[in-house]
């Protein structure tokens, strides 16, 4: 016995097809009230999600940071807004504020937040979770190049080869494959 979700229209044919060949068919909705209304399990916090990719955009300008962590979002957040907040709010002289724009800082969201005076959009910004760390470091990179205008340094993360920058259809294609990959995983 086979056991379908009901689709109008296609379920009629599937079970028409598999009664041609001698296989019995249940069908059941896929979307019901238990479904809706049911939810065993607490949100968990945007802060207290662990192994994402995040975006930081700026409120400043249309670029934005893109990055991945394994630990929780929010303690990764706020080492951002510690680094950007020491660096924005130091003193100069005018020689030493020349220089201080030729220096390159730990990461790339305080070089774009010094050197522009860009102010950043800390609430408003994207994630998508992965645990596993290969497939994370790879949907940073698809995201980079997915999000044209970004601050990060290209050396930073996983390499992407160059094809990918000429066929964008091709990167949606392997958001597609890993995101079926990661479905197969979590099903095994």
């Amino acid at each position: 016995m086979v056991i379908l979700p009901y689709v109008k229209g296609i379920k009629e044919l599937v079970q028409l097809i598999q009664k041609h060949h001698e296989i019995t068919t249940a069908v059941r909705p896929h979307r019901n009230l238990r479904k809706i209304l049911v939810h065993p399990k607490d949100k968990v916090e945007d802060r207290s999600k662990t192994n994402c990719v995040y975006q930081i955009p700026w409120n400043t300008c249309d670029m934005s940071y893109i990055s991945e962590t394994g630990r929780t979002f929010g303690t990764r957040l706020d080492e951002h807004k510690k680094e950007v907040k020491t660096i924005t709010t130091r003193r100069f002289t005018w020689e030493k504020r020349k220089w201080s724009t030729n220096v390159e800082h730990k990461l790339a969201i305080t070089d774009r937040a010094d050197r522009h005076n860009c102010v950043t959009d800390w609430e408003g910004r994207k994630w998508r979770t992965e645990t596993d760390r290969c497939v994370r470091w790879i949907k940073d990179a698809i995201w980079i190049r997915k999000i044209a205008p970004t601050t990060n340094r290209y050396e930073e993360g996983y390499s992407l080869s160059h094809v990918w920058e000429s066929d964008r259809h091709a990167i949606w294609r392997a958001v597609k494959i890993l995101f079926l990959m990661s479905m197969r995983v979590k099903n095994d």
